[in-house]
């Protein structure tokens, strides 16, 4: 990649150059495969709209995003939302001409030399099911939550209430079957 050009990584936690981040993960994100199949999340202005407002660092939330760049264009993007003291590597996107180089992994590389020299969080999540690329670089696996978002807005409490009473009878049942057998 440095054949290319000047390599650079940012990382931004606030502000206005968060709100730039964000923004450049979102292009990053529409500009490849997730945009063709029209799961990006600035494929509907309703989801573009949530990812900004969920990943603005305000409030109880916080939210980092890292860049790498090349000749200080984003060529790939990461975003870390915090819950506690953890960091979660909730979404990730890179720029698809640069594939062969590897840029998704080099920016993971980039976060992890940041977590490791800064210490910006006691602990760092990929937040995967363990069956994508980037399980090489985090082997381990610690349980620790689900997430229910309502993208409603007719009775979203309603709905996640619903939901994590499904959840609950989901699990007892499993569990019951497993005991069974």
């Amino acid at each position: 990649l440095e054949e290319l050009g000047a390599v650079t990584h940012e990382a931004h936690l606030e502000g206005a150059g968060l709100a730039r981040a964000v923004e450049a993960f979102l292009e990053l994100e529409h500009s490849g495969w997730k945009g063709r199949k029209g799961t990006a999340l600035a494929c509907g202005e309703d989801t573009r709209q949530f990812a900004l407002r969920a990943f603005k660092s305000d409030g109880g939330a916080r939210t980092r995003v890292d860049l790498l760049l090349l000749d200080g264009k984003p060529v790939a993007a990461g975003v870390i939302v915090f819950c506690g003291a953890t960091g979660f590597t909730v979404k990730g996107a890179y720029d698809e001409a640069y594939s062969r180089q590897g840029v998704g992994l080099l920016l993971e590389v980039e976060i992890l030399k940041s977590f490791l020299t800064e210490r910006w969080a006691e602990s760092l999540d990929s937040a995967t099911a363990g069956e994508h690329v980037i399980d090489m670089l985090w082997p381990g696996r610690m349980e620790v939550a689900d997430l229910a978002f309502s993208f409603s807005a007719i009775a979203p409490r309603l709905r996640i209430n619903a939901h994590e009473r499904a959840a609950g009878v989901n699990r007892r049942l499993r569990g019951k079957v497993k005991q069974l057998l």
